[in-house]
């Protein structure tokens, strides 16, 4: 999505317990950014006079852990589902290349802890031998508070530009309060007003799932 944290793929491990159709669990694990086209911008250029286009490009990685809690009930040989948990991103981090054809700038952007939630509505067929069908439906809300940020890189035609950038020039601190001084000594970062990046997805999804035990299990 446009002006969004990117694509990403989640790594991680669970546990839940389930007693009466109600199950308990914890999920946790780290989500590897891919970069990914988050905005195109067309410009004028004074120096050449033609149209040009800036692309900007996003990857965001972060630790999460995530409580839920699961509703099922088994009608026959199907059990629809339902769950809702909340999410945590813990150090998120993300990388922003920002290109055009005679320029290339990179940025790196450190967020506060995010928080969000997620729902999944599902059902699951199950077969003798602990076998089963699921499909399923997801939504997740997430969203990151910028904290700090980093020029790392800025080229002009392959030329660097930074080798006389201050530390004003490279970093910038995010505050909540509009009113925060901002310092003006070149040995300290700008000071501007904290920016959220969204980070929210839907998916379906449709699997083979195994219950060691045979005796069924829950989706979530």
């Amino acid at each position: 999505l446009y002006y969004s944290a990117g694509q990403g793929l989640k790594l991680g491990l669970g546990a839940a317990y389930k007693s009466n159709g109600v199950g308990f669990g914890l999920d946790f694990g780290y989500s590897m950014g891919f970069e990914s086209d988050i905005s195109k911008t067309k410009y004028y250029s004074t120096w050449d006079s033609t149209w040009n286009t800036s692309t900007g490009k996003m990857k965001t990685s972060y630790i999460f852990v995530s409580p839920n809690i699961t509703v099922e009930k088994a009608m026959g040989g199907l059990t629809p589902f339902c769950t809702a948990g909340l999410t945590v991103a813990i150090a998120p981090k993300s990388i922003g290349t920002y290109e055009s054809e005679t320029s290339e700038m990179e940025t790196e952007i450190t967020h506060n802890i995010g928080f969000g939630g997620y729902g999944v509505v599902g059902v699951r067929y199950d077969m003798p031998g602990g076998l089963g069908i699921v499909g399923q439906v997801r939504m997740d809300q997430l969203a990151f508070k910028a904290k700090h940020s980093e020029v790392t890189k800025y080229t002009i035609d392959g030329e660097d530009q930074m080798a006389d950038w201050t530390t004003r020039d490279k970093e910038t601190d995010y505050e909540d309060d509009d009113t925060a001084d901002d310092p003006s000594d070149d040995d300290s970062p700008e000071i501007q007003n904290t920016f959220v990046t969204p980070a929210n997805s839907f998916s379906v999804m449709v699997a083979i799932v195994y219950t060691f035990g045979g005796g069924g299990g829950y989706r979530r």
